[in-house]
């Protein structure tokens, strides 16, 4: 089975928590992660460190880009 990929909204502590317990969940994978602007840096620290592929600014865009199959809000 293929895990479930995601997109994430937000960088907020949760989602920080939710990334360093995703090793222990092989039925998912992160495959994009989007926040706003001013965030932009702290997500792509994230992306490198968590090995996610894909970091937006602009919601619309991340959805554009497509590559996930639900959405993880984390506020």
């Amino acid at each position: 089975m293929q895990p479930l990929r995601l997109a994430v909204l937000s960088t907020s502590r949760i989602v920080d928590e939710f990334l360093q317990h995703l090793p222990e969940m092989p039925e998912l994978c992160v495959t994009a992660l989007c926040c706003r602007p001013q965030s932009g840096a702290k997500a792509r620290a994230w992306a490198q460190q968590y090995g996610i592929p894909a970091v937006y600014t602009d919601e619309a865009a991340c959805y554009a880009a497509g590559g996930f199959d639900a959405v993880y809000i984390g506020t």
